[in-house]
């Protein structure tokens, strides 16, 4: 009898503080790694990610919102590194602030969000021309209003790409070159 006393006082609790120290670990990395797994864009756990891509100097570009009963309630682009946002557009009322555009013909399909904020025009983009590349690419090509000023091309690989659902939630901008297309338009030859 003495001997299983003695081993559940002296052995036992070191079992139990090295299995302790296991569980906090193992426990710890899980975290980390589904923290490092939320890190793709900029946007909060209440918002959804319509879109979501990395540039070449790591910076990351996404596009978040809430979305009710096929609505938009909230859209913000936000841009930077991950905990240093350089760009947060939030307008109160984002159906009149952001807007798409659509053109699309037999092996090329371009897409846009668009936005202006101060003196300058933003148009995330979804561009696909087989003739020219077979991929698709993505990014954010930014201008200034006025003619004077050339526009900044700002490529991107893509995380997540919701961007053609999230065009069927935005008003079209009409006076864009790029035009409306939908699928309803291409269904009534328009």
């Amino acid at each position: 009898m003495g001997t299983t006393l003695e081993w559940s006082k002296t052995i036992m609790p070191s079992l139990v503080t090295r299995h302790s120290i296991i569980a906090s670990f193992l426990f710890s990395t899980l975290i980390s790694q589904n923290s490092f797994a939320e890190e793709n864009d900029h946007c909060t756990t209440t918002e959804k990610t319509f879109f979501s891509c990395v540039t070449k100097s790591k910076k990351i570009l996404s596009l978040c919102g809430i979305e009710k009963n096929k609505s938009i309630e909230k859209l913000a682009y936000r841009y930077g590194k991950i905990g240093k946002i350089e760009l947060d557009f939030s307008p109160p009322r984002p159906l009149e602030r952001f807007t798409y555009n659509h053109y699309a013909r037999y092996r090329t399909d371009y897409l846009t969000i668009n936005f202006h904020n101060r003196n300058f025009k933003y148009s995330i983009y979804q561009n696909h021309q087989e003739e020219q590349t077979p991929e698709t690419t993505h990014g954010v090509i930014v201008s200034k209003d006025t003619e004077e000023f050339n526009e900044t091309n700002i490529s991107c690989m893509v995380k997540t790409n919701k961007i053609r659902h999230l065009s069927t939630l935005l008003p079209c901008d009409k006076n864009e070159a790029l035009g409306c297309y939908t699928q309803q338009t291409n269904a009534e030859g328009k």
